[in-house]
């Protein structure tokens, strides 16, 4: 909590989370420079219970994914349409640079939710079933696997000499490529800044090749160059791999995967075995000291019943999630409980 601050560059680092009061505070504490962003998937969840109307998450994300004032404040007034206290709830408790693209001084790159965490917890679903040295020992080998088949994917020989980045952002390049860069009138400023004007909605955009910004956003959005400056780009007869952030490189790939992770006992092979020496306790000690050393297993009671695997849906995210309707067992009503039941309880 000390030191962490002073060895990250401002903005460097981006936090997603789901708005919890503590973790807010903690990361104002401990990264006090670092943005943090709200997960949408939450945040529409917390403006579902309190206003139920199914196009609201439709101009929510249109809101956060907006690129220009225009589009936001259109998808604002679409939500104030539906009801002026929902717009007036999302503004006071979430200000929009923390959830929308537009205003959010970090970088995300495409990361609106924190469902990354989830891809988490699905693969760990064996592991954390399992008493802890086992998930410990599970989730070792586990990595072993993945370590081992990343190193496989654009591994040297396996992709074309010209490819410099990974495989998913070249193919992005190349459809950007063939269906949209060529659709634009290119005006030169001088030799860094261009603009741009599209053919199709009368519109235009500055490309700043130095700074690898555009004034649509996408380029600082995804870390790729967008169909404007890829447009550029050819024009300068130049190959638009080279204006990708860096941590999209192949060089970044393979460095990220290139230590291994080996087994505890790796480099047990390289030495002579030793007896072990038991560690007698001298008649000075008590019982009661020579066990403090040992851990003990905690007394716990399963309850009946199998283990839910899948977690609890909220009605915000569809069919799925509705529940059964509460029936209460004094006036048996639906809508509430039995301990909330407002009617008069009966005599014998």
């Amino acid at each position: 909590m000390e030191h962490a601050p002073s060895f990250l560059d401002p903005q460097a680092l981006t936090f997603v989370s789901d708005r919890q009061k503590g973790l807010l505070e903690a990361l104002g504490i401990v990264f006090p420079q670092s943005p943090n962003g709200y997960c949408l998937r939450h945040l529409y969840e917390n403006l579902w219970k309190q206003f139920k109307h199914p196009d609201l998450k439709t101009f929510l994300w249109e809101a956060a994914r907006a690129t220009t004032e225009e589009g936001f404040h259109k998808a604002l007034s679409g939500i104030e349409g539906i009801s002026k206290k929902a717009i007036e709830w999302l503004l006071n408790h979430a200000a929009p640079e923390h959830w929308a693209e537009l205003y959010f001084p970090g970088r995300r790159y495409g990361h609106m939710t924190s469902d990354i965490v989830e891809s988490l917890n699905a693969a760990i679903l064996q592991a954390r079933d399992k008493p802890v040295l086992q998930m410990f020992e599970h989730t070792r080998v586990q990595l072993m696997e993945w370590y081992e088949k990343r190193r496989k994917i654009d591994a040297l020989g396996t992709t074309p000499e010209s490819q410099i980045i990974a495989s998913h952002a070249a193919k992005k390049i190349q459809e950007l490529r063939d269906w949209q860069a060529r659709r634009y009138r290119i005006v030169s400023a001088n030799d860094t800044i261009y603009e741009i004007f599209s053919l199709e909605n009368t519109k235009n955009y500055v490309v700043k090749l130095e700074y690898m910004t555009c004034t649509c956003f996408q380029w600082q959005s995804t870390g790729m160059p967008c169909s404007h400056a890829i447009n550029v780009i050819l024009a300068r007869k130049e190959d638009p791999q080279t204006y990708v952030q860096a941590f999209l490189s192949l060089d970044a790939y393979r460095r990220t995967y290139v230590n291994a992770i080996l087994p505890p006992n790796a480099d047990a092979a390289d030495q002579p075995l030793h007896y072990p020496v038991q560690n007698i306790g001298t008649d000075d000690e008590s019982d009661g000291e020579r066990s403090r050393d040992r851990v003990m297993a905690p007394h716990v009671h399963l309850q009946p019943g199998r283990r839910p695997k899948q977690r609890i849906r909220s009605g915000a995210e569809g069919p799925f999630g509705t529940k059964r309707a509460k029936k209460c067992g004094r006036c048996s009503e639906l809508g509430h409980c039995q301990t909330t039941c407002p009617s008069a309880i009966s005599g014998p």
